[in-house]
């Protein structure tokens, strides 16, 4: 499981953010979700994908953009 719904809430599993919401990660690890999306997206649901691309346009994160600090 990368994402789980809780509630109204994303929340993050299975990884280096287990059990911190989506947003919460979006505001202190943005390269964590650039790399969500471009690696592990392929294996969310539909929703799930929705609501990463959500937060990504949220904060104005783009996932193609290098970032150095990402895996």
């Amino acid at each position: 499981m990368i994402l789980a719904k809780e509630g109204e809430q994303w929340i993050v599993g299975g990884t280096k953010h287990r059990g911190r919401k989506l947003d919460e990660v979006a505001a202190t690890d943005p390269g964590y979700l650039k790399w969500m999306y471009r690696k592990a997206s392929m294996d969310l649901s539909t929703e799930a994908f929705n609501a990463l691309s959500d937060v990504l346009e949220k904060y104005k994160i783009d996932p193609y953009e290098k970032d150095s600090s990402v895996n």
